[in-house]
């Protein structure tokens, strides 16, 4: 319960966080705590019915005190389950293409095939291994809203991008292996 109350007052993100316990926990402290201020009037009746002016304008003082404190304490909560998230998926990614854990989630493709699938879809992102490291590659549309076509479609390979398909065919041989590239996702969903 001390642990729970420590990490409720601090006010900064738990860079240790390993669990969903805490997070949530001071989620739905936050939470009671706002209902609670939502209705201290019903709560402290006593204090506001009272001919005692000063503590009913100290009472709704700390209230609007507590209001901001527990709104900060929320988003943080809420950043640490999101950063906690990201850490897992990152973590089962690298743990993917090392083959750690079990049987890799890596599948080779055939260049052809990468080359078809970015050149059918309008959107689309892939996941590729490369000295165990992963490089993003696609093509990416911009979309107007009068039409319901794409227009200036490109190609990229991480930050780089390529306004024809043969530039970019031309840089992901560079990132192949006999004609294969190895893909961990494709639009971010394991292969």
């Amino acid at each position: 319960m001390v642990i729970i109350m420590k990490s409720l007052i601090s006010l900064h993100l738990n860079p240790n966080t390993h669990s969903y316990t805490y997070p949530i926990i001071k989620i739905i402290g936050c939470l009671f705590i706002g209902y609670c201020l939502w209705n201290r009037k019903r709560l402290l009746w006593r204090i506001y019915d009272s001919d005692f002016v000063v503590l009913g304008s100290l009472v709704e003082i700390m209230a609007i005190c507590l209001v901001v404190f527990i709104v900060f304490c929320f988003f943080l909560s809420i950043t640490e389950v999101i950063k906690l998230h990201d850490e897992r998926k990152f973590n089962e990614m690298s743990a993917s293409i090392k083959g750690t854990g079990g049987k890799s989630k890596v599948k080779e493709y055939c260049m052809d095939d990468i080359i078809g699938l970015v050149k059918k879809n309008a959107i689309i992102e892939i996941a590729i291994v490369f000295n165990q490291s992963v490089v993003n590659v696609g093509s990416s549309s911009v979309w107007d809203s009068s039409d319901s076509y794409p227009h200036e479609k490109s190609y990229f390979i991480d930050n780089e991008f390529f306004d024809s398909l043969d530039d970019f065919r031309t840089e992901l041989t560079q990132y192949a292996t006999n004609g294969k590239v190895s893909v961990l996702s494709i639009d971010h969903s394991f292969v």
